[in-house]
């Protein structure tokens, strides 16, 4: 990418508290992501090409339960594992 900066860039960015050019540029380009992105799920929205969050929110956490709950088991059976290995470590077999 591109940019042209004008003769007082510099000013601008020591103005707005950064130590370099560079940095201000860097600020400006985030913000401009920030800023289309932002846009991008307005226009989503009004298109209807946007989900409810609620509805989002229930239909993740249904499809992510049977994971948290196998995920819970592993760490169950892990620590009953380690539990019931203690005596062994300590004792160094």
């Amino acid at each position: 990418m591109q940019i042209t900066l004008s003769e007082d860039t510099e000013i601008q960015s020591l103005a707005a508290g950064f130590a370099s050019v560079e940095q201000y540029v860097h600020s400006l380009v985030l913000r401009d992501r920030e800023r289309i992105a932002i846009e991008e799920g307005i226009a989503a929205m009004k298109n209807g090409r946007a989900q409810d969050f609620d509805e989002f929110d229930l239909e993740f956490r249904q499809k992510t339960a049977a994971t948290n709950k196998t995920v819970v088991q592993v760490n169950q059976a892990c620590n009953r594992f380690a539990e019931a290995n203690a005596g062994a470590v300590s004792r160094g077999t």
